[in-house]
């Protein structure tokens, strides 16, 4: 323990002594406390001994340091006061309590779940999150004015990156949702795509520029396509794109590429479940459409340059939709155009309520109940009912002083004697 930590306790030992002193008349000792230990509490090195006072584990620490027993009528209201004074003059337990009451307030109002929205070209991921992120705080705050932002900001994520020239199904989460993409985004992605024989680009698609001289594609068949196609389903090793997310040294390799350096990518292992070639090549030549089924972190713009390379020529994407990810299709996507439609988005989400609340874990459920019951008031509390008279009671503390023996009435005096019996 350290020096200045062990001080914390020790003052605090010294102060629950002075309570003893007077224990028929414990109030000075807890004037004594509040009138010292705010000036106390803001002296470098507290912050430990604060820590243990708001989790609970002051008890504890007094005990072993003093023998001090805080359930006596003399420490406990001390020790009630000391938490109350720390938690008044502790800035990150205030905005803690209030984070928590503004995160029940969403609960409580539905801002919370999981849907799909349909992600046009020219729009990033980003992008597509920020504005419906915006769209669902609106409402927050509109029901919520006096909550600020920096309290009851909306925790908005999706389940996957789409480039900018691509669209299609984007998976988004919201609250506790974002914990569960990886459950609603598991199993396979399918897209179509159309890739164009001729030429390579820096990104693999057409925002990059030719790399190379363009290379012949008329000797290419349709049965040289599908050959090449079944050489490249199942388990594969792929090269990323230089052009991509992946982090390189803690930094984008997108970055690197921007700046001129050279990086090697590993290969990696994907699986690619089927590719099916959607139009006959001799009628689209020399485009290639192909709707293609595979698992996460497969690369399309990797897959056109690893086709044109096993056809002999060279080739780069050209159009790409993802028509399926995990659990969602195009049929269950919210439209881009009803991004700022806090209803259609709500409505998305109740209609995954269902299978959202059932993946939720029990103590997470749990948890989040007692939050709501504490500060949002959507989940009503549980009554206490006394068995004599059917009163309902707020709380357990409540039904104690309604039953207790000094209080002299038919309840207390009828639990009484059902004490004496159950005794006996």
């Amino acid at each position: 323990m350290t020096s200045q930590r062990r001080t914390c306790v020790l003052l605090i030992c010294i102060l629950l002594q002075m309570g003893c002193c007077v224990a028929v008349s414990p109030a000075p000792s807890i004037a004594f406390v509040s009138s010292r230990l705010p000036a106390f509490l803001h002296f470098p090195g507290c912050q430990a001994f604060q820590e243990q006072v708001v989790s609970g584990r002051l008890g504890h620490t007094l005990r072993m340091q003093s023998n001090a027993d805080e359930s006596s009528p003399v420490v406990k209201p001390v020790l009630k006061a000391v938490k109350k004074i720390v938690v008044k003059n502790n800035p990150s337990v205030i905005r803690e309590q209030k984070v928590l009451a503004a995160r029940a307030f969403q609960i409580e109002m539905g801002l919370e779940g999981i849907f799909a929205i349909y992600k046009p070209t020219n729009w990033s991921s980003f992008d597509m999150v920020l504005k419906a992120r915006n769209t669902l705080q609106r409402v927050f705050q509109e029901k919520h004015p006096k909550i600020k932002l920096k309290f009851g900001q909306l925790k908005v994520g999706h389940g996957g990156t789409l480039d900018p020239l691509a669209m299609g199904v984007m998976v988004v989460g919201v609250g506790r949702a974002t914990k569960l993409m990886d459950a609603y985004t598991a199993g396979s992605k399918e897209y179509e795509t159309i890739l164009q024989l001729g030429y390579e680009t820096t990104t693999g698609d057409t925002e990059g520029e030719q790399v190379g001289q363009v290379h012949g594609w008329k000797h290419v068949t349709e049965e040289m396509i599908s050959n090449a196609c079944n050489d490249l389903t199942g388990d594969i090793m792929q090269v990323p794109p230089i052009y991509s997310a992946l982090n390189i040294d803690g930094k984008r390799a997108y970055e690197l590429a921007r700046e001129g350096v050279e990086v090697e990518l590993a290969a990696r292992p994907v699986t690619v479940f089927s590719i099916e070639l959607l139009k006959e090549y001799k009628e689209t030549a020399p485009d290639i459409h192909l709707r293609i089924t595979c698992g996460g972190g497969t690369y399309i713009r990797s897959m056109a340059r690893d086709l044109g390379r096993a056809l002999s020529s060279a080739a780069h994407m050209t159009h790409l939709v993802r028509t399926k990810h995990g659990e969602f299709g195009l049929d269950a996507c919210v439209s881009h155009e009803d991004i700022n439609n806090a209803d259609a988005i709500l409505s998305a989400m109740k209609a995954n309520a269902e299978t959202f609340l059932d993946r939720l874990s029990s103590d997470d459920d749990q948890g989040v109940k007692k939050l709501a019951s504490k500060f949002a008031g959507g989940t009503q509390p549980v009554k206490h009912t006394c068995e004599k008279c059917n009163k309902e009671l707020p709380s357990k503390n409540a039904l104690f002083r309604h039953l207790r023996s000094d209080n002299n009435t038919p309840c207390s005096k009828a639990h009484a004697y059902d004490k004496l019996k159950s005794e006996e």
